[in-house]
């Protein structure tokens, strides 16, 4: 395994899951789920594009699959495998680093450029470092804010006042009588 900058990285482990055979007849080939993938759901014509959805049924159902270490050089080699559509998962991450994504590969692979079926396939999975959220350390302390002072028995006054309530309605009162006296000297 290398990052996405070209680095070398050692450590972990990943497992393969052959998922399906294949055949060639003159048609082109088909595929063959195999006993462990027979009731994945996943239609045949959307397998290519499935790794991630194969991943979740392998952890669900607990396929068994052939699990390696991947060594110094951030290899991890698989040996003497029947042809067919595998999956590839990293089970456990290199320390530091993240796991890669599931991946398919068939093997044989074609090689349209050769003209051939090559059975040593190499693939190369890039991964990231996990990374690390430093909080940011402030130039200056923070400043305390006031304390709280509790209130005392003399709460401030706030809103409307009430003195002028009395001395307004009296004042009402005496104008509806000043009315009724000055109608009813019109009226005379």
């Amino acid at each position: 395994m290398k990052t996405a900058s070209g680095r070398i990285i050692p450590g972990g482990s990943a497992a393969i899951y052959r998922v399906a055979a294949w055949t060639l007849d003159e048609d082109g080939y088909t595929w063959t789920y195999t006993s462990a993938y027979a009731d994945c759901g996943i239609p045949y014509r959307r397998l290519l594009s499935s790794a991630a959805s194969l991943a979740r049924y392998t952890a669900v159902h607990a396929v068994q699959g052939l699990e390696v270490q991947i060594d110094r050089n951030g290899k991890a080699l698989f040996q003497d495998l029947p042809s067919g559509l595998y999956l590839v998962v990293q089970t456990q991450a290199a320390p530091d680093y993240l796991a890669f994504s599931p991946f398919l590969l068939t093997l044989p692979l074609y090689s349209e450029t050769e003209g051939r079926y090559i059975y040593g396939v190499r693939a190369a999975p890039k991964t990231e470092t996990i990374p690390v959220v430093t909080p940011p350390v402030p130039d200056r302390p923070t400043p305390k804010p006031p304390p709280v002072i509790p209130p005392s028995g003399d709460l401030p006054r706030t809103g409307q006042l009430w003195w002028p309530v009395p001395l307004l309605a009296a004042c009402g009162l005496a104008l509806l009588l000043l009315s009724q006296v000055l109608r009813k000297e019109e009226r005379e």
